[in-house]
């Protein structure tokens, strides 16, 4: 049975802390005062014409002295080196992977930044990093709700009254338009899926789904899979409700992999209203099927 991650809607406060040791081998004996790097944020620098918003949530900085791994820092941090001297840094763009906090790792498509650095006791060096989407990043689907037409359409589940809609103005996330689904107490079923099967890499190749969503009910979203056989649709991720905008990384790596028959895929997003309630809200923005 596949599992179904549920994104917790509270959010936790971490103190910057390495998640490992500080390698010995950057321990210098002598030295008692540390030097510090500072880490604000880490932005993106996305094309948008070929890939997209620049839109991110880069949530710790994987830090490396020397290709020796320092430690991994929640974001906004300062760190401290028991090092002197010229040093070459090396920093990793984080993720929360399928929105569970527990699970994090460097965003495989994001380029590393590299900077020297000349670390001098009790000094505090600020580090502006910036990072970007490989070149070999190929981007399946894009879509922003910004361009005329939408890639997304209702399926035979859904009520015949439920329609997406653009949203625009202070509604919208970014560029003016969003998309936005409303469901009232006559309405059950709403499912979406993109317009287009998609072919996807399998054997362990790296495939994820990059969204912004705000929604104050239980959104379902996975794939269907299509073979010879036919069709199988699976969820994936349940985003749990939140009042303000936020951005996921969904992996679709393992799902994608455990069929190696498939021909495509389509991706999925679904409201069920079971409970009857008066108002049912959901908007997306810049999804994104990359590998």
């Amino acid at each position: 049975m596949k599992k179904v991650y549920a994104i917790c809607a509270v959010a936790a406060v971490f103190f910057c802390l390495p998640v490992f040791f500080l390698s010995c081998e950057l321990l210098d004996p002598e030295l008692k005062i540390p030097a510090y790097i500072h880490i604000d944020s880490i932005p993106l620098a996305a094309d948008y014409g070929t890939q997209g918003s620049s839109s991110a949530r880069i949530a710790d900085a994987w830090v490396y002295s020397d290709e020796k791994l320092v430690g991994v820092f929640e974001l906004p941090c300062t760190l401290p080196l028991l090092a002197s001297g010229n040093h070459d840094l090396l920093i990793k763009a984080g993720i929360i992977m399928d929105g569970m906090a527990a699970t994090r790792g460097p965003y495989p498509f994001y380029t590393i930044y590299g900077q020297p650095v000349a670390l001098t006791a009790g000094s505090v060096i600020n580090i502006n990093p910036l990072v970007a989407y490989y070149p070999a990043t190929v981007f399946e689907w894009i879509e922003d709700f910004d361009k005329p037409g939408i890639t997304i359409k209702s399926t035979a589940k859904s009520d015949t009254s439920v329609l997406i809609q653009k949203v625009h103005g202070d509604s919208a996330f970014e560029g003016g338009t969003s998309a936005y689904v409303s469901m009232n107490r006559n309405n059950v079923i709403f499912e979406c899926e993109n317009t287009s099967c998609i072919s996807l890499p399998k054997g362990g190749a790296s495939v994820y789904l990059e969204l912004n969503y705000k929604t104050n009910w239980q959104v379902v979203t996975g794939l269907i899979t299509f073979d010879l056989a036919g069709s199988i649709q699976e969820p994936v991720v349940i985003l749990n409700p939140t009042a303000t905008w936020k951005k996921i990384y969904i992996s679709l790596t393992d799902m994608v992999s455990s069929h190696p028959d498939a021909l495509c895929y389509r991706v999925f997003f679904g409201l069920s209203n079971t409970a009857s309630a008066e108002k049912i809200e959901l908007y997306l923005d810049n999804i994104k099927l990359v590998h």
